[in-house]
């Protein structure tokens, strides 16, 4: 039996968290029933040799979004060469040029994915996407809250919901003493000291500034507290800025973009997110897997996997005071720590590991070129002359 060939179409392969679950998603494939490329349009990244590491063929595009008008008949003699099965499309880019594309070269089964509630803020977008998804088999989002949306403002109808999935084997709750505290001396933290992370970056609609805020009334009850953000962005010269104009400077520690963020969350008593807007983010996940509690803002696809007073607590977004109060009710209860992170960790396995997502992955594809098979045969026996 010839392998399914399936093609990816992506904006980039830079850090972030759509590359990230398409990484995961291609190295989990069944490579006995699966043939997977990847195709970047813009730009090589970091996620181009790990995929390639793993044996995937990964074609790129330009080195730049402006440059794939006069790079697109790579992607054309790739269509031309190849007769692929299924293309999935990620982000919108990958949307537009990909159900164009797969449309021309009649390939039978189209996806495309949504992660985020970008279409929701920018109403430009609706009547692109809505017209992109009417030439495609299905779309695919990673929360319930999107697939409220999409189906609300009629961009789509036949929306399919995949959590995205976390390495629950990477991301693990335990952790020696003595690794520990090597952690905590590199990042010269001394031991018995209260540790909180958020993991997103330095933009405006990850909403550092809440936290910041929310700082100074915790350190009126945890004076030695100290705050972790990792990643990195345009708005750290003036979080950093603004730390120091609060005076929480000592105890806010910029780390950048960090390769260690699985040691990293094991130091970590629990970690925070504020964010404007969420699909499904990754972050959450890596935390709930690491048997953390996540403190969220109570936005998009947030309360599906934080579930408020079980596993983590939710505060309105830009409530500053809110998540303080949460903050200082999380710091003055160890055990209350662990039963929450005893309930992440749970969450993570029941709801978000890797090996549920890409099963649903490989049955949605498998159902959508079954169908397209059996619609084909019936459209053969239609048109057969009568004997």
């Amino acid at each position: 039996m010839s392998k399914i060939k399936l093609l990816i179409i992506i904006h980039s392969l830079d850090i972030g968290g759509s590359e990230g679950q398409v990484y995961e998603l291609v190295k989990g494939l069944d490579k006995e029933k699966y043939e997977p490329t990847i195709c970047s349009l813009s730009g090589q990244g970091p996620y181009v040799e790990k995929i390639r590491r793993e044996g995937i063929r990964v074609v790129t595009i330009g080195a730049r979004l402006r440059h794939i008008p006069w790079n697109i008949s790579k992607l054309l003699r790739l269509m031309r060469s190849e007769r692929f099965d299924i293309v999935h499309n990620e982000m919108l880019t990958g949307a537009f040029i990909g159900t164009i594309v797969a449309k021309c070269f009649r390939v039978p089964v189209i996806i495309n994915c949504v992660r985020g509630l970008g279409f929701v803020h920018y109403w430009y977008r609706r009547p692109v996407k809505r017209c992109l998804y009417k030439l495609t088999d299905c779309v695919v989002t990673n929360s319930k809250e999107i697939e409220t949306f999409l189906v609300k403002l009629r961009i789509a109808r036949d929306v399919r919901v995949i959590y995205n999935g976390v390495d629950l084997r990477k991301f693990h709750p335990t952790a020696t003493s003595a690794s520990l505290a090597k952690k905590k001396s590199e990042l010269n933290i001394p031991q018995g000291t209260p540790i909180i992370g958020i993991i997103a970056s330095l933009s405006l609609v990850k909403n550092h500034e809440c936290l910041l805020r929310a700082i100074p009334q915790v350190l009126d009850r945890f004076p030695n507290a100290i705050f972790l953000l990792i990643g990195s962005g345009p708005l750290r010269a003036y979080l950093e800025e603004l730390a120091s104009k609060l005076s929480i400077a000592t105890n806010v520690r910029f780390l950048g973009s960090r390769a260690d963020i699985d040691d990293l969350l094991k130091v970590m008593d629990f970690s925070i997110l504020c964010s404007h807007r969420e699909g499904v983010s990754n972050a959450i996940l890596e935390s709930l897997a690491s048997a953390k509690p996540v403190i969220a803002s109570n936005v998009g696809g947030n309360p599906e996997s934080v579930i408020h007073g079980e596993n983590g607590y939710l505060f309105e977004s830009s409530n500053s005071e809110q998540l303080a109060q949460h903050v200082i009710e999380m710091l003055s209860s160890a055990e209350r720590r662990t039963q929450l992170g005893l309930a992440a960790r749970k969450t993570a396995e029941e709801k978000f590991s890797l090996e549920e997502m890409v099963a649903l992955y490989e049955r949605l594809y498998e159902s959508l070129l079954q169908t397209k098979t059996l619609s084909g045969r019936a459209l053969l026996r239609s048109a057969a002359p009568i004997q």
